[in-house]
């Protein structure tokens, strides 16, 4: 295209038209842009704090919190009673596991002296037995 000073006068205001075209343009994509890093920034801000989010949906960790009270330790304190429940010196029923024969050699091990001992328990809640009772009334 020539220079600007050898355009003619309608040539110039085609060339603006074109302009204020682009303009208007390019004014709407950064409108639209705008709105979508607002709506991003806010979906970003979103917790299970401050929306229905549940809280397995959280990003990172939020602000933390100080510590209030005093300087104990969490979890049991010493000199607090235990709650585990206690071996049974008499189980209703024990039941070996022995291997038949080594795992490295496979050596046969029914003779053999054991190697130590390993004890677990399982508490079991019976079944419960349904019954059925009749009622009746005299009038």
């Amino acid at each position: 295209m020539a220079g600007w000073d050898q355009l003619t006068r309608e040539q110039l205001l085609v060339v603006v038209a074109e302009q204020a075209t682009l303009i208007q343009t390019l004014t709407e994509q950064v409108q639209a842009l705008t709105a979508q890093v607002a709506e991003l920034t806010r979906l970003l801000g979103q917790n299970s704090g401050n929306s229905s989010l549940p809280p397995s949906t959280d990003r990172g960790r939020g602000p933390s919190r100080p510590r209030r009270g005093s300087n104990r330790k969490p979890g049991k304190q010493p000199g607090a009673p235990g709650s585990t429940l206690e071996i049974v010196t008499d189980p209703d029923e024990v039941i070996d596991h022995l291997p038949g024969a080594c795992g490295g050699c496979g050596a046969d091990l029914g003779d053999a002296a054991p190697a130590g001992v390993v004890v677990r328990q399982v508490r079991d809640v019976p079944l419960a037995e349904v019954q059925g009772s009749g009622h009746s009334a005299a009038g």
